[in-house]
């Protein structure tokens, strides 16, 4: 993917999802990606922040948004980030956003 990516990329009973891990905003080589399901950061420490965030879902144009990297401590700083702006503004967009909580699971 290129300076300051990592990726994952999985495949199952074809369902697809794609995990940004702490990936800066790459839009360019995202464009060709279309998972079902993404996993992005938007804690904006060492990841992208909400903005970029939302650039990458419109790049990659997934069913369903998985918000990661956001409102943890490491070391002494907090990761902020506005989740509820981020999952408003990724709903209007028609695609379901789905914040999970602490030992939260879904299926899709």
């Amino acid at each position: 993917m290129g300076l300051g990516a990592i990726g994952f990329l999985f495949t199952l009973e074809g369902k697809s999802l794609l995990s940004l891990g702490d990936t800066l905003l790459l839009e360019e080589a995202w464009r060709d990606l279309r998972p079902d399901v993404l996993m992005v950061p938007i804690g904006g420490v060492m990841t992208m922040d909400v903005d970029q965030a939302l650039r990458a879902v419109a790049a990659i144009e997934p069913e369903v948004v998985i918000p990661v990297h956001y409102n943890w401590r490491i070391l002494f700083y907090r990761h902020p980030a506005n989740v509820e702006r981020f999952t408003a503004e990724v709903r209007r967009r028609g695609r379901r956003c789905l914040p999970l909580k602490r030992r939260e699971s879904v299926e899709v």
